[in-house]
C-alpha cells in the first residue's frame, strides 16, 4: 500500500476497528472478499446513474479494504497469500467502479480507460 507511511497515525481508528471485526468472526479474507463486493455494487450503482449508493458503496469498499490487513495483524495471520489476494481483489475493485463511472456516462471512454491504465500501472 503506498500509504503505509501514515498507518501509525490511524492505528488508534482501525486497531479497536480490527479487534472489534475479530470478536464478530470476521476474518482478513472475508473482508477482502466484502470490499469487492462493494466495489461490484458501486460500479453497477454508477452505471445506472445511482450515484448516492455508488458513493455509499465506494466507502463501503475503503472501510473493508482499510481493515482487511488490521485484521490480519491482529490475528497473526499476515502473510503474502493474504497480501497477493488483497491486491488483486483491490485490482478488480479499481476496474469495476471506473468502469461503471465511465459505463454510467460520467466520463467520456477515453478518460476512463486513461483511468484503468493509469490503476493498473500504480501496481508497478
Amino acid at each position: 500500500m503506498t500509504l503505509d507511511q501514515f498507518r501509525p497515525h490511524i492505528n488508534g481508528i482501525v486497531t479497536p476497528v480490527a479487534r472489534f471485526s475479530i470478536r464478530l468472526g470476521l476474518t482478513p479474507n472475508t473482508s477482502t472478499v466484502i470490499a469487492l463486493l462493494a466495489a461490484i455494487a458501486a460500479g453497477t450503482a454508477f452505471w445506472y446513474r445511482e450515484i448516492g449508493f455508488g458513493v455509499l458503496f465506494v466507502a463501503i469498499n475503503a472501510f473493508f479494504d482499510a481493515i482487511d490487513g488490521a485484521i490480519a495483524r491482529e490475528m497473526g495471520s499476515a502473510g503474502v497469500t493474504g497480501d497477493f489476494l488483497d491486491h488483486v481483489l483491490d485490482r478488480y475493485a479499481d476496474i469495476f467502479i471506473i468502469v461503471g463511472i465511465f459505463a454510467g456516462g460520467f466520463t467520456s471512454w477515453e478518460v476512463g480507460v486513461f483511468a484503468l491504465t493509469g490503476v493498473l500501472m500504480s501496481s508497478y
